[in-house]
């Protein structure tokens, strides 16, 4: 499974995308210095919270991981 950990101020959360494969699929990769908007849904796994994403938009790219009822992409 593939994560993101976004630092916004001094505050970090988890961020769940999908199958590293799915990703590794559509030529997508991350690096730490890249910035993104992250749309998705606030969960708690255990005693963590993290989001579950949606849509990731990296520069001119938007990456499509759900569709607007929940159900994966891939």
């Amino acid at each position: 499974m593939a994560y993101l950990v976004i630092k916004s101020g001094q505050a970090t959360v988890e961020v769940f995308l999908c199958p590293k494969s799915f990703l590794d699929d559509m030529g997508t990769s991350f690096k730490p210095s890249d910035a993104v908007e992250i749309t998705g849904s606030r969960i708690k796994q255990d005693a963590a919270e993290m989001i579950l994403a949606r849509e990731v938009v990296k520069g001119d790219d938007t990456l499509t991981l759900r569709f607007k009822d929940g159900k994966p992409a891939w």
